[in-house]
């Protein structure tokens, strides 16, 4: 099932690049996102952040078939810090395929996977950036459907056999 989810989406997977120069301090940060409507883009609120409460100057985004070329500039456009979620919109996007999800619950034991870019490295120099940003691949298994009410509200994930 994974592979085939792959292959369908994978060229809605981003490598996300947020930076900032103050003075001669220069922060990054890298993360990785999802299209999930043309040139929107979902991934974690705190990358967004250079300083607690001050965004990054520039965020730039790329897919991993596009390393060859520039990255594409992206602007937030929502940010909820209490679920770590943000959204962002690519300007002009080369690409506008969007993530596929499926509403079935899918059943224990199917095989599942993370798709992204972890472990990514910035370097400054004195007159440019190096990113590294490497795709990389994480799969396990379905071990359960989980649904939770906290405060009145219905909570549903994935357990899975491994660290995802």
């Amino acid at each position: 099932m994974f592979q085939q989810a792959n292959a369908i989406n994978r060229e809605a997977v981003y490598g996300i690049l947020c930076h900032s120069t103050r003075g001669s301090e220069k922060k990054a940060g890298t993360a990785s996102g999802f299209m999930i409507a043309p040139g929107v883009l979902a991934t974690v609120a705190h990358i967004l952040y250079s300083e607690k409460d001050e965004l990054h100057d520039l965020v730039e985004v790329i897919r991993d078939p596009d390393v060859s070329l520039n990255m594409e500039s992206a602007t937030p456009v929502a940010i909820d810090p209490i679920r770590d979620l943000a959204l962002i919109r690519i300007e002009n996007p080369r690409n506008t395929k969007s993530m596929k999800l499926t509403r079935n619950i899918v059943a224990s034991g199917t095989s599942c996977g993370s798709l992204g870019f972890p472990l990514s490295s910035v370097t400054f120099h004195e007159d440019h950036l190096n990113v590294n940003l490497t795709e990389r691949f994480q799969g396990g298994f379905v071990s359960a459907f989980v649904e939770e009410y906290t405060d009145n509200e219905l909570h549903e994930w994935y357990e899975t056999d491994s660290m995802m």
